[in-house]
């Protein structure tokens, strides 16, 4: 795994993490209009089991996060706006 990923999944200091919610996904929204970036982004998604893509956005990732609630949004860095 991705030292940046693993980084991002270290519990921050004074959050609450139970043992129903260490069982369940971590659902992710990828936000990124490059179809390479995406591909790749998905690929890494799917090969750990404790994330679950749940929708993929090219343009105007809101609405689509309204409406799946990620727990997380990975979205492209040089997105303007």
């Amino acid at each position: 795994m991705h030292k940046e990923i693993e980084m991002a999944l270290t519990p921050v200091s004074g959050s609450q993490v139970t043992i129903e919610s260490a069982r369940r996904p971590i659902t992710v929204l990828i936000a990124d209009p490059n179809e390479i970036s995406r591909s790749g982004l998905r690929a890494l998604l799917e090969a750990d089991p404790r994330f679950d893509l749940v929708a993929e956005a090219t343009i105007e990732p809101a609405t689509l996060a309204e409406r799946s609630q990620p727990n997380l949004i990975l979205l492209d860095p040089a997105r303007q706006g």
